[in-house]
């Protein structure tokens, strides 16, 4: 019982230890990629370089970023694998996809 226990805190530890930062830019009104290819685990750090403000919303509502003012940045870690879609509450023809595939 107590392996079971040690082997599953391994692999949460080693699951963060090899776990990546993937970066979304947001310009131009775009989300730049507009798809992101990642694994379970990593994560997905959207940041403004537009002259407006924008978000970062899932349309199933697993994440939203808020408000994210030009400069700032906003991260979210994925989890589980699942095809998220997305989209800026402000700009509503901003779109994005993230994937995360195991």
């Amino acid at each position: 019982m107590y392996i079971f226990y040690a082997i599953s805190i391994l692999a949460i530890l080693l699951a963060q230890v090899f776990a990546a930062v993937h970066v979304v830019t947001i310009k131009d009104f775009k989300f730049v990629p507009q798809v992101v290819n990642i694994n379970p685990g990593d994560k997905v750090t959207w940041t403004n370089n537009d002259s407006a403000d924008h978000t970062a919303t899932a349309d199933a509502g697993s994440f939203d970023s808020g408000l994210i003012a030009t400069g700032k940045s906003f991260s979210h870690t994925f989890t589980t694998a699942a095809t998220l879609s997305y989209h800026c509450t402000i700009h509503p023809y901003m779109l994005g996809t993230v994937k995360a595939a195991s």
